[in-house]
């Protein structure tokens, strides 16, 4: 009960991020969550190995987005690594200007997953 009340509370930060495209969301085998931008955009479905590394993205998305593709711990559905690419830069400034960012750059300063 409380993965799920977490994963709910990370999912509805991410959506903030948000604001072109659309983002699926697969985590340890689970279902879809979909997540969409008020604006149209890039569309893609990543595939998390488990919660530990969403929670990981939530925190320091930079560095581990990058680390967990090329350990193979997140996956692109259809391997459009250029469209995943797209999404992040898209939701760049939008991500920089959001409050929500500051509490994810003082939390990704002192908590390690």
């Amino acid at each position: 009960m409380w993965c799920v009340m977490l994963t709910r509370i990370g999912l509805f930060i991410l959506q903030k991020f948000l604001h072109i495209g659309c983002l699926r969301i697969v985590i340890a085998n689970g279902p879809a969550h979909c997540l969409k931008g008020e604006l149209a955009g890039p569309d893609v479905t990543i595939h998390l190995q488990n919660y530990r590394l969403f929670w990981r993205i939530l925190i320091k998305p930079d560095l581990a987005i990058g680390e967990a593709y090329m350990d193979g711990s997140l996956t692109i559905a259809n391997d459009d690594l250029e469209q995943l690419m797209a999404l992040l830069m898209a939701n760049n400034g939008h991500w920089q200007k959001h409050w929500l960012a500051r509490i994810g750059l003082f939390a990704g300063t002192y908590l390690t997953f």
